[in-house]
């Protein structure tokens, strides 16, 4: 679909015609908006459109909570913030190490 949109030079109702006669057996057709809505996302985020980015591992909701942890005290360790945020002991130093923060250690 993105290439029918180049092809056309980014015309989208030229692209919607091309579409519909390169596939002429669909019984629906993209508008032209959805040409242009391809490709507005692809230049702006990166992403097709209503494209689930949901795999790999689940984050954490409460990253900022738990980097605002250190700062406050800075003699806290990983056992501390897991007490104070729940925060399992291996996420806690997981996320410190990517912050390149360490506990114990004065910011």
């Amino acid at each position: 679909m993105h290439l029918i949109y180049g092809v056309s030079r980014c015309n989208a109702s030229a692209a919607a015609r091309l579409y519909r006669d390169r596939h002429p057996n669909l019984e629906r057709y993209p508008d032209h908006r959805v040409f242009v809505n391809v490709h507005r996302s692809l230049k702006e985020d990166g992403h097709f459109p209503n494209q689930i980015r949901a795999g790999g591992r689940p984050s954490f909701p409460y990253v900022e909570e738990m980097l605002q942890e250190v700062p406050d005290d800075p003699s806290i360790s990983v056992r501390g913030i897991e007490e104070r945020t729940g925060i399992p002991k291996s996420t806690a130093h997981r996320i410190l190490q990517r912050a390149e923060m360490h506990p114990f250690h004065v910011q």
